[in-house]
């Protein structure tokens, strides 16, 4: 993937570059607790924001989008493995064909952290 405006991406590509960034080095089940977590507050609109780009991009929300973080100019390579996974579990949870894992969540803690 280009680097490019976070707005100019589809919410396909904004979510998955969402899910890489915060769980490339997880389990598949991990990436896709980011992902439903995402969606869970796109159908639940509050403050932290009414569709993928805003929730995605509301400051303090997903780390690897703050300002500063070492992730914000990471851009996978179109051949990455975690990459296409990340691809493939965007488009389950947008269309609906992912089961959510997190039971309607809208947060999620990483105890490493």
């Amino acid at each position: 993937m280009i680097a490019q405006y976070y707005a100019g991406l589809s919410d396909r590509d904004l979510l998955a570059l969402c899910v890489w960034r915060e769980s490339d080095d997880q389990s598949v089940a991990c990436m896709a607790s980011v992902a439903h977590v995402v969606k869970n507050r796109v159908d639940k609109p509050c403050w932290w924001g009414v569709d993928y780009h805003s929730v995605v991009l509301k400051p303090w929300q997903f780390s690897s989008f703050n300002h500063g973080d070492p992730n914000e100019s990471r851009w996978p390579e179109d051949n990455n493995l975690q990459w296409i996974e990340a691809q493939r579990i965007a488009d389950g949870v947008i269309d609906g064909t992912d089961p959510d894992n997190t039971d309607g969540a809208v947060n999620y803690y990483d105890v490493s952290i």
